[in-house]
């Protein structure tokens, strides 16, 4: 289980044991909001929407996998047949999980026709609805 705080603060609760993540909350990197608007979990990732990009978190590992900054405000995130999908106020942006640079936002690809200021995405049935 995550447990996200107003702070930004994130504990991880696996068999009783909490783990702190504290690093967004006290990562000085990040200029700006710190918000975690949505969270999705797949394959024990936990993939984040921030107000500065997208997160990738390992839970068995409990460390960060990739880190995409962006200059958009990310405002919800899912995981489809291997693609991370993000919706913002510009539409909706995906790419692969595996042989692309994640961590680069230019890498990820804007989807034709999409609706624009997506602010939440659910997944049912391996496809997505906004």
């Amino acid at each position: 289980m995550i447990i996200v705080y107003s702070d930004n603060n994130i504990d991880i609760l696996n068999g009783g044991h909490v783990t702190n993540i504290p690093f967004i909350q006290t990562n000085t990197s990040v200029l700006g909001s710190k918000t975690i608007n949505d969270i999705f979990i797949k394959d024990h990732i936990a993939y984040m929407a921030t107000d500065f990009g997208v997160l990738g978190f390992d839970l068995d590992a409990l460390e960060f996998t990739f880190t995409t900054f962006t200059t958009e405000k990310i405002q919800c995130i899912s995981v489809i047949n291997n693609k991370v999908y993000i919706g913002t106020e510009q539409g909706i942006y995906n790419i692969a999980i595996k042989g692309s640079n994640v961590s680069d936002f230019y890498s990820w690809k804007p989807l034709d026709n999409d609706p624009k200021d997506v602010s939440e995405m659910a997944v049912f049935a391996d496809k997505a609805y906004f």
